[in-house]
């Protein structure tokens, strides 16, 4: 497991080398910067001209504090202890207000926000039918939504065959440490158990909420799991070689639909 982020500060454009983080995102700069780089210039673009915006499951602060950077009035929102102590440093220097709580169980004020971010953090809410009604309430009128999500479900065989073997030939080559991703079937049997054991909610569970209440546009599926190979590269510059070549690998088989997509990206307007 990697180590806590206990000094970590998630600024992409000021990241260090973290050895000591382990198999962490934030382990190589370029890797932590090709991961969370693309979500942060997806919300700032389509968050354009919406002041207030709430960021639900906003772990480290990363796409808060490119909010907050573009001019936006940002409340950031986590039930993590240690996402929110990151996050505060993340967020220092700026006018971003840090709230440790759980969404729907909190005092925010119905119309106080022109927009709210959820940031893969939906497949985790137990009533996601609830969450969804609070974020329209929390919304003034026009408010917009955003969203960026993770479907565990869409893991199947040819996705986990393709990981599988990305990562047992780097771990063959000694590039890589082993992180149990190196058999389809262990991958597959890894996502079955997360899905059961932590209650992950389906893709369908969170667009039939979200659709109740949002105009939501199509959504956009992208690479996601390219990361869980590049992040157990041992060498700085060799991961930064390797997550760009598997995230290119990745984004071609979901376009030919050899495989599904696992991630997407998707806006809407309330209802």
């Amino acid at each position: 497991m990697p180590a806590p982020a206990t000094d970590l500060v998630a600024d992409l454009a000021a990241l260090v080398p973290r050895p000591d983080l382990g198999a962490s995102r934030w382990r190589h700069p370029a890797v932590a910067r090709r991961f969370f780089a693309p979500s942060a210039a997806y919300a700032v673009e389509a968050l354009r001209g919406r002041r207030r915006v709430l960021d639900v499951g906003c772990g480290y602060g990363t796409v808060a504090l490119e909010l907050a950077r573009a001019g936006h009035q940002v409340t950031a929102i986590d039930a993590s202890d240690e996402a929110c102590a990151v996050a505060r440093r993340t967020l220092a220097g700026t006018d971003a207000v840090v709230v440790h709580g759980t969404f729907g169980a909190d005092e925010l004020h119905d119309g106080a926000f022109d927009a709210v971010r959820f940031g893969r953090s939906l497949h985790h809410v137990a009533d996601v039918d609830a969450v969804a009604e609070r974020a329209a309430l929390v919304l003034a009128q026009g408010g917009a939504l955003v969203v960026e999500e993770f479907c565990a479900e869409r893991v199947d065989h040819a996705t986990s065959a393709w990981l599988a073997s990305l990562a047992a030939s780097l771990v063959a080559a000694g590039d890589a440490e082993p992180g149990g991703i190196e058999d389809a079937d262990a991958v597959e049997s890894l996502w079955a158990r997360k899905r059961r054991e932590l209650s992950l909610r389906t893709g369908a569970d969170m667009w039939a909420a979200l659709g109740a209440r949002f105009v939501l546009a199509d959504p956009v599926w992208f690479p996601y799991l390219w990361v869980d190979v590049a992040k157990h590269v041992v060498d700085e510059g060799r991961a930064g070689m390797v997550a760009e070549l598997a995230e290119g690998s990745e984004a071609a088989m979901i376009a030919a639909e050899t495989i599904p997509g696992v991630a997407f990206r998707a806006t809407g307007t309330v209802r």
